[in-house]
């Protein structure tokens, strides 16, 4: 669909494209101009959001995936997966002629490749300040799945493009544009006993490998620690 809609865009020479995923409520009018402004005043060629969350809103994306791919490619981008972006007519033009749309991460992990593809390629860069929010994660997969498809995806990316990002030597700022906006309320809906359940039956799936890669004392500890939903500080360090 997006590849599509990318070909639609070249052939009618739009000066602005912004792709929206129906995982976001209440988008204004507002939002929609932040988005498209720096693509039509011609000072970015890929603009993604810069949303507002609570502090422990999306830690899989801000402690994880977040500072991976802005080191990995050079750019700091805070909502490098999110499937809200706007672009011009000349990146569209060069998605569709790269090779990513058939590669094996492909179902799930278009938009960490879009946003290698904007840096390594030089193409201006923007973030833009949105006050809408992700719809109820109520119905989405296990954290698990989401967890698989994620990393997965993001891990396929980074290995894709690996003889480019290797001479990046450099994180460049991406300017952020748009007034301020207050941190989303908490929305906290973390099933803990399953969260406790799902580390203590992986780490029992992983002895193999987490024997070879952990300290003997170490792995100890963290198969103590996994009958509770807590891991001390010290414990995480040595891990």
């Amino acid at each position: 669909a997006l590849r599509l809609i990318f070909a639609a865009a070249d052939l009618l020479n739009v000066r602005a494209l912004a792709v929206i995923s129906p995982e976001f409520s209440e988008l204004t009018v507002q939002d929609l101009t932040n988005l498209l402004g720096p693509v039509l005043d011609a000072s970015a060629d890929y603009v993604k959001p810069v949303l507002p969350r609570a502090p422990e809103d999306g830690p899989l994306v801000t402690q994880l995936v977040r500072p991976l791919l802005s080191t990995v490619f050079g750019a700091r981008m805070l909502e490098p997966i999110d499937p809200l972006l706007a672009c011009s007519r000349g990146f569209a033009r060069r998605a569709l002629q790269s090779q990513g749309w058939d590669a094996p991460f492909a179902q799930y992990g278009l938009d960490p490749w879009l946003g290698a593809l904007a840096a390594l390629e030089g193409f201006r860069l923007a973030q833009s300040r949105l006050h809408t929010q992700h719809a109820s994660l109520r119905g989405q997969a296990e954290l698990s799945e989401v967890f698989r498809q994620v990393v997965g995806s993001v891990f396929s990316v980074i290995s894709a493009e690996s003889a480019r990002w290797r001479a990046v030597t450099e994180v460049r700022e991406v300017p952020t544009l748009g007034q301020a906006i207050a941190p989303a309320p908490s929305r906290l809906c973390f099933d803990v006993d399953a969260c406790v359940r799902a580390s203590r039956e992986g780490v029992e799936a992983l002895q193999p490998v987490l024997k070879d890669v952990l300290r003997a004392q170490t792995l100890a500890s963290l198969q103590a620690a996994g009958h509770s939903a807590r891991i001390d500080d010290a414990l995480w360090v040595r891990i």
